[in-house]
């Protein structure tokens, strides 16, 4: 398995997260996730340009993607997230899933530990993250890779309105 951020193809990202939105259709627990609308192709095409979209690889095959950066929607500034660290000395972590063949698997707990090693490298103190209300599989797997549930909100998005949130986050 290999991680990388630099080099992606547009195409080719696209289709591993169409892949998955056509799986989480038919999931008992998704994320709401629709193609073209989130994650839609700007956001897409942003991340891999500013280098900030990362994906784990099995041979040439994409297995898990996320996008790091510090694009915090309105709202984010009224967590109460752990005062140690300033909101501009962390991470948000957005779009990350595993392709399904391989869920179960450890994959999800590798991706998270190579994202957590990028974002100390390049000076970050936390990662931070909301999930969507009903969302169990997330739910489950951001405690269980050391992240604090912080907060319950409602926050905006284009793609889900103001909604429900799950707020966490790790100290690294």
């Amino acid at each position: 398995m290999e991680y990388s951020n630099k080099g992606l193809n547009f195409e080719e990202v696209n289709a591993f997260y169409d892949s998955v939105i056509d799986y989480l259709e038919t999931a008992e627990f998704s994320p709401g996730w629709k193609k073209g609308i989130y994650p839609d192709e700007k956001m897409l095409r942003d991340a891999i340009e500013n280098k900030t979209l990362h994906v784990m690889t099995d041979g040439d095959k994409i297995i898990s993607a996320a996008i790091l950066d510090n694009n915090y929607v309105e709202g984010y500034e009224k967590v109460p997230w752990d005062k140690s660290v300033e909101l501009s000395n962390s991470l948000l972590l957005h779009a990350f899933c595993v392709k399904p063949e391989y869920m179960k698997k450890g994959i999800a707990k590798r991706m998270l530990n190579y994202l957590e090693n990028h974002a100390k490298e390049q000076g970050f103190n936390a990662i931070r993250l909301d999930v969507l209300d009903g969302n169990l599989p997330a739910f489950k797997l951001y405690p269980a890779c050391g992240y604090n549930f912080v907060n319950s909100m409602q926050l905006y998005y284009e793609d889900t309105g103001l909604t429900l949130f799950h707020m966490f986050e790790k100290l690294l």
